[in-house]
């Protein structure tokens, strides 16, 4: 589920629109690269305690 989430085009597209932002605001292209790519890593690491979390609440709860 979570790939499924991360490959979607509405996921390319944010990433697209953080590399042009990060251009816009005169980063170089592979330091823009890397900000939108390194953004994507903690929204994928977010997602994943999130996940941990909600799957821990079920474990106790039942």
């Amino acid at each position: 589920m979570k790939v499924e989430a991360f490959t979607r085009p509405v996921a390319v597209e944010v990433t697209a629109a953080r590399y042009l932002k990060a251009l816009e605001d005169g980063a170089q292209p592979g330091e823009a690269a890397g900000q939108a790519g390194a953004a994507l890593i903690r929204d994928w690491a977010e997602a994943r305690l999130r996940a941990r979390e909600e799957a821990a609440g079920r474990d106790v709860t039942g």
